[in-house]
């Protein structure tokens, strides 16, 4: 019991105090942070369920076809469609090791394998790895943990294609509790950025390698609870952003004072997050000054355990590729998650925006998303999940608009989960 509220009262801490990124390239629709919401579940539920013990380490083995997609226009700014399936398998496991009541060490390796039908020369090996150790000495909270990856992702907002992405790092984070309700946070991240050019099948297209870069995040600040349901967040943050190829330098450094708030109620569920970035160009940089607010809020509202309506914002910048600039995105949206018997779970959300981008002619461009998600539970731990999703976008000046769709397909043979961080 220890250990679990342990593991629970760290990941919290790094929902409360991780440096938020100025810059991201792409995140899923459907929600602006489900992944911390579910991190948190699947940790626990993992510490709970798992299945080995070898000596004093546990060990959760995982096994899944975790991802079949059909994209119904793989490139969609090219003229026709050129549609294509992929598949990926793997197997792993995530272990836990207790030192006493008061450290934990985790580790995971999840291997996976990615297929193509068409373009068989993006089929390769991706996976997940990483350890970290979790502590609690009462006042104090330390979160220390590094990771490497390449997983499925996107080039960007303004160009979702579909690539593998590699990303390697390391992220620090501790809370000093000085009195009841005052604390002290701190963090620290890295991580590195690393793209193949064989992903982007089009010679006369820039390289994916521009996008390469190395990024360092410090924050700190003071958090104070009002009660047990809020939280009140004071900071600074600083970033800095190394590109690797000269010739697409974005290079920049910058800080941000940052305010934040969390409410958790019975129902009701509210968090915020807001910085005030000062960003400039590093000696050879061609990064143009940014002077302005990034940040996100959610407003959860759960009608029982399994049916909830969400409404969420963000805003951030996002580097174009193939030029030597950036374009600020915001997106506004809702998202409804409701039960259907006793082994459907579904979803339907929707989202709408704006592409703002700096290159002097070029106007703003409108976006829209929406798009459904179901899992059917077969067994005790087996489950279908699917996930569709259409996006449209509409450039100011530009006859001709784009548009494409996702279909997404993976089955859970119940061996486990696998959980990252």
């Amino acid at each position: 019991m220890r250990l679990e509220l342990l593991l629970v009262g760290v990941i919290a801490l790094g929902t409360a105090t991780a440096a938020r990124a100025q810059f991201t390239q792409y995140s899923p629709p459907g929600g602006v942070s489900e992944d911390e919401e579910s991190m948190k579940d699947a940790l626990t539920r993992l510490m709970e369920q798992a299945r080995w013990n070898v000596g004093p380490v546990k060990v959760e083995p995982w096994v899944g076809l975790g991802r079949i997609t059909y994209f119904k226009d793989l490139f969609p700014q090219r003229a026709g469609n050129q549609s294509d399936l992929t598949i990926s398998a793997g197997a792993g496991f995530t272990a836990f090791m207790p030192i006493g009541t008061r450290v934990l060490l985790a580790g995971h390796a999840l291997p996976e394998y990615r297929w193509w039908k068409e373009y068989d020369k993006r089929n390769r090996w991706n996976g997940k790895f990483g350890v970290g150790a979790f502590s609690d000495f009462g006042r104090v909270r330390l979160d220390v943990r590094t990771f490497t990856a390449r997983e499925p992702w996107y080039v960007g907002y303004d160009n979702e294609v579909p690539i593998d992405v590699r990303r390697q790092g390391a992220r620090a984070e501790s809370e000093v509790r000085l009195l009841s309700r005052l604390s002290l946070f701190a963090s620290g991240e890295q991580i590195d950025w690393r793209y193949s050019d064989d992903d982007l099948d089009d010679p006369s297209a820039p390289r994916l390698t521009t996008l390469d870069r190395d990024e360092r995040r410090v924050s700190g600040g003071i958090l104070y609870r009002l009660g047990n349901r809020t939280t009140l967040m004071f900071g600074q943050e600083r970033s800095e952003t190394d590109f690797r190829v000269s010739t697409y330098n974005q290079s920049n450094r910058g800080t941000a004072p940052m305010i934040g708030l969390t409410f958790a109620g019975a129902r009701v569920e509210a968090s915020a997050r807001f910085s005030e970035y000062n960003l400039k160009p590093k000696e050879g940089s061609r990064f143009s000054p940014f002077d302005g607010r990034t940040g996100r809020a959610k407003v959860v509202w759960r009608f029982s355990e399994l049916s909830r309506l969400s409404f969420y914002g963000t805003r951030a910048l996002s580097f174009r590729f193939g030029g030597t600039d950036y374009f600020q995105f915001t997106r506004v949206g809702t998202a409804f998650h409701f039960p259907v018997g006793h082994r459907l779970r579904a979803s339907v959300f929707g989202e709408t925006g704006t592409h703002d981008f700096l290159v002097a002619g070029r106007g703003s461009e409108d976006v829209r998303v929406y798009g459904a998600t179901a899992s059917i539970k077969l067994r005790q731990r087996n489950a279908l999940s699917m996930r569709w999703e259409r996006s449209s976008y509409r450039t100011e000046g530009i006859a001709q608009n784009r548009s494409s769709s996702r279909f997404h397909f993976g089955f859970d043979f119940g061996l486990g989960s696998a959980v990252v961080w």
